[in-house]
C-alpha cells in the first residue's frame, strides 16, 4: 500500500499478461475436467455400490417372495411319523372292531341259524319231587364251516307254554364243519312243579310238544373269544301220543282164595312214538269195561322206552260191584264166552319210581293216560266162581 500526497493508495491487481492467463485458463480447465472427472468417478461408484446394494436387496427380496424347492412329502420324515401312527390307530381300531363287533356279530348269526335236535332223552334215576337225572344225546347242524368250541358258562334255563319250569347244564361241544353231537348226563333241577306237571300231561300225551332252550353261550374260534351270546333254541319234540297204539297180547283170568272174581294178568305191547325214555318205576292201571271199574292192575321197575314196549300187569278184581254194575258184568262175560269182540279202557292211576312214593308231577303225566284196547281170546275162570260176586240188594224189604 502505498502513501500518495499523504493518501494511502490501494494497490490494485495485477495486470494478467495474455500468455499466462491462456495457460491458466487451461490449467484451471484441465483441473476442472479432472476435478468433475474424479467427481464423476466417485459418484459412479457410488452408484454402483448404491446399486449393489439394491441388487442385494431385490435378490433377498426374490428370496423372500420365491421360496426355495422343497422335498416332496412323502419323503419328509414328518409325513412317515403321521402315517405311521394313522396305521397304528387304524390297526387298533380294527382289531377292536373284529374281537368286540364283528367276531361276536358272526358268532351270534352262527348261533342263530344253528339248528339243536335230540335224537334220545331219558328221565332217569333219581327221581325226586324237585329233580331227576337227565341223559341226552343230540346234534347241533348248521353251524357254520370255522371250527368252534361252544361252552355254556351257567345252567340253561328250559322254557314251556312261556314258563320257566326247569335249568339244566350243556356240555362244552366242539363244532366242525358245522355239526356236532351232544351226548351228557345230568341233572334237570325243577324250578315250578306245578307247571311241570302240566308239562309232563302234555309230553306223555300230546303229539309234538315245543320246548325252548334259553341262556347264555360263550365261542371260542380263530383264537378270538365271544362271550355271554343270545342262545334260543325251540325244539320241536314228538309226544307219547298217550301210547294209544298200544296192544293186549294176552288176557288171562287168575284165582284166588281170598278175591271172589279173582285177578287178571295182562301182557301189553305198548307203542311209544317219542324220543323221551321214562323210568317210571311202580306203574298203575285202573281196568274200566265201559262205565264199570274192574280194578287195578300194576307193573314193577318200568322204563318207557322208545319204541314197542312189552309190559307185563298184574292186579286183582274189585270184590264189591253195585246194581249199575250188573248188566256190564253180565254183557262181559257174555262176549268173553262167545268169543265176542271185547273193549276194555285202561287209565293211568300213579307213578313211583321207588316203589313207594308217588311223585306229584309224574303220576300227574300218568293219569293223564287213557288207553281203549281189545281183549284177545279169554280163558273163563270155573263158573262158580262168577256167582260169588257180591251185589247189594236191588230193593230193600221191611
Amino acid at each position: 500500500m502505498a502513501n500518495v500526497h499523504g493518501q494511502y493508495i490501494v494497490p490494485g491487481p495485477e495486470p494478467i499478461e495474455p500468455d499466462r492467463y491462456n495457460n491458466n485458463r487451461e490449467s484451471f480447465i484441465t483441473n476442472g475436467t479432472e476435478i468433475l472427472s474424479y467427481t464423476g468417478t466417485e459418484l459412479s461408484h457410488d452408484n454402483n455400490q448404491q446399486g449393489d446394494g439394491n441388487d442385494e436387496n431385490e435378490a433377498a427380496a426374490d428370496q423372500t417372495i420365491e421360496p426355495t424347492e422343497k422335498k416332496p412329502l412323502y419323503r419328509q420324515r414328518r409325513f412317515w411319523y403321521i402315517c405311521c401312527g394313522i396305521n397304528a390307530v387304524i390297526t387298533i381300531i380294527l382289531i377292536l372292531l373284529i374281537v368286540f363287533v364283528i367276531f361276536p356279530a358272526i358268532a351270534q348269526k352262527s348261533i342263530d341259524k344253528s339248528k339243536l335236535s335230540f335224537e334220545r332223552v331219558s328221565i332217569q334215576m333219581p327221581i325226586s319231587e324237585n329233580s331227576f337225572n337227565l341223559a341226552r344225546s343230540g346234534r347241533v347242524s348248521n353251524g357254520g364251516s370255522i371250527k368252534a368250541t361252544v361252552s355254556f358258562p351257567q345252567p340253561i334255563d328250559v322254557i314251556w307254554n312261556q314258563k320257566k319250569i326247569g335249568e339244566l347244564q350243556l356240555p362244552e361241544t366242539k363244532i366242525s364243519g358245522g355239526d356236532s353231537e351232544i351226548v351228557s348226563t345230568g341233572p334237570f333241577n325243577i324250578t315250578d312243579v306245578k307247571a311241570f306237571s302240566q308239562f309232563t300231561i302234555e309230553q306223555l300225551n300230546s303229539d309234538l310238544f315245543n320246548w325252548t332252550l334259553n341262556g347264555k353261550v360263550d365261542v371260542k374260534a380263530l383264537g378270538l373269544s365271544a362271550r355271554g351270546l343270545n342262545f334260543n333254541k325251540t325244539i320241536v319234540t314228538p309226544g307219547g301220543r298217550g301210547f294209544k297204539n298200544s296192544t293186549i297180547l294176552h288176557y288171562q283170568f287168575i284165582t284166588y282164595n281170598d278175591i271172589p272174581l279173582g285177578g287178571q294178568n295182562i301182557t301189553v305191547s305198548m307203542w311209544n312214538p317219542s324220543p323221551i325214555s321214562v323210568y317210571l318205576g311202580t306203574l298203575g292201571l285202573h281196568i274200566y269195561y265201559r262205565e264199570t271199574y274192574m280194578g287195578l292192575i300194576e307193573t314193577t321197575k318200568l322204563t318207557i322206552n322208545p319204541g314197542e314196549n312189552t309190559i307185563n300187569f298184574v292186579g286183582s278184581f274189585v270184590s264189591n260191584f253195585s246194581a249199575n254194575d250188573t248188566g256190564n258184568l253180565v254183557d262181559l262175560f257174555t262176549r268173553i264166552a262167545f268169543e265176542q269182540v271185547v273193549v276194555n279202557n285202561a287209565k293211568g292211576a300213579y307213578a313211583k319210581p321207588d316203589g313207594v312214593h308217588e311223585i306229584s308231577w309224574l303220576s300227574t303225566g300218568v293219569q293223564a293216560i287213557e288207553m281203549t284196547n281189545v281183549l284177545p281170546n279169554v280163558t273163563l275162570p270155573p263158573l262158580f266162581s262168577l256167582f260169588n260176586i257180591s251185589f247189594p240188594p236191588l230193593s230193600d224189604s221191611n
